[in-house]
């Protein structure tokens, strides 16, 4: 099975990107690690991420049609992308799951270019709205580990079903679905 999160958020170059400078990494690479470096940037954690949502808002003025195609075609290549490593013999252990980031580049025509797949990628919480949002993630996780564990309920017994019995039954919004997942 796979869960996609509906949120993403964008890295950003600290210097304008242009073709003419090749030698400069900080207009060519988002990686924070390169960027942290760059003084140009007053303030890296605010200035060198941004949500989907101001993503969205700037470029495409909230037309709901183009992020509806952008967000299509990231799903479609991260599903293409995990059924290329089962077929290619990567191993699924039952019971256990994996977390990945993603890394795209989108051209002209919105098209997604998958860059990289990240095992257990960095979570650094950077800014506030990222707090937030990785929250969500984590939520909508352990939301759906707990559906995954109730499954196997003929494994447990006593208190871990118990306390997942009352979660499952509390009244409180399904992560899941009010998180984004």
């Amino acid at each position: 099975q796979i869960y996609i999160f509906s949120e993403f958020y964008l890295r950003l170059c600290g210097s304008r990107y242009e073709l003419n400078d090749i030698q400069d990494s900080y207009k060519h690479l988002t990686n924070f690690s390169i960027q942290k470096h760059n003084s140009k940037v007053s303030n890296k954690d605010e200035d060198l991420v941004m949500s989907q949502e101001e993503f969205f808002r700037k470029a495409f003025k909230s037309d709901q049609a183009k992020c509806d195609k952008v967000r299509k075609g990231i799903e479609e290549v991260i599903i293409k992308t995990i059924r290329s490593g089962q077929e290619a013999g990567v191993e699924h252990k039952n019971n256990s799951f994996e977390i990945y980031g993603f890394d795209f580049m989108l051209d002209r025509k919105l098209k997604p270019w998958l860059l990289e797949v990240n095992l257990s990628p960095a979570c650094a919480e950077r800014t506030d709205w990222l707090v937030s949002m990785l929250d969500r993630m984590a939520n909508g996780l352990f939301f759906h580990l707990e559906r995954r564990i109730l499954k196997v309920t003929d494994d447990f017994k006593g208190d871990l079903r118990a306390h997942l019995n009352r979660r499952k039954n509390d009244h409180s919004p399904d992560p899941a679905s009010a998180e984004g997942w």
